[in-house]
């Protein structure tokens, strides 16, 4: 039990733990998806209220609460000091999906990222939501498939058992 928040903690900060949260079935994607949706809002909020773009970077990869994500950014700050733009640069991590890559590249070169980032923020909030939506419908169902073979399991266990005793009885005769 006390497991759980102990990986979700170090997987905040942790990339190799974070990367090993988001193989877990169901759990890891729901995850990855929030992670983004968190990284894209905080890092628009910041350069919205004319915070310098390392900082901002910096507070989203905290605000994200995935390794890495912060390892990506970290990564990338050096680059974003000696004036490099920060697309490239996180594009050039496995952190980030491919369209997410695409879309910060292309907004970045328009000068639209004021208007990207809430939409990318919101998209992958939507995905978080619906794969938390199906996790939460399948889950029940799961557990009585669960429960049943459990309870089928321990009946023909029983009855196995039982048999096996008749059967030893009657060869003992």
């Amino acid at each position: 039990v006390t497991v759980v928040p102990l990986l979700r903690d170090a997987g905040a900060t942790n990339a190799a733990i974070d990367g090993l949260l988001r193989t877990v079935p169901l759990i890891g994607k729901i995850r990855r998806a929030f992670a983004l949706s968190r990284f894209c809002a905080a890092y628009d909020m910041q350069l919205g209220a004319g915070v310098n773009v390392m900082d901002s970077l910096q507070t989203a990869a905290k605000a994200s609460r995935s390794g890495l994500i912060r390892n990506a950014v970290e990564a990338a700050l050096p680059g974003v000091r000696s004036g490099s733009q920060v697309g490239p640069l996180l594009a050039q991590s496995s952190a980030f999906p491919r369209d997410m890559k695409q879309a910060l590249l292309v907004a970045e070169d328009t000068g639209s990222l004021d208007a990207e980032l809430p939409r990318l923020a919101a998209e992958y909030q939507h995905e978080g939501l619906t794969r938390l939506n199906s996790f939460s419908e399948w889950m029940p169902r799961l557990i009585y498939l669960g429960v049943v073979a459990f309870v089928a399991y321990n009946v023909i266990s029983g009855y196995r058992n039982y048999i096996e005793g008749m059967m030893r009885q009657i060869d003992s005769l």
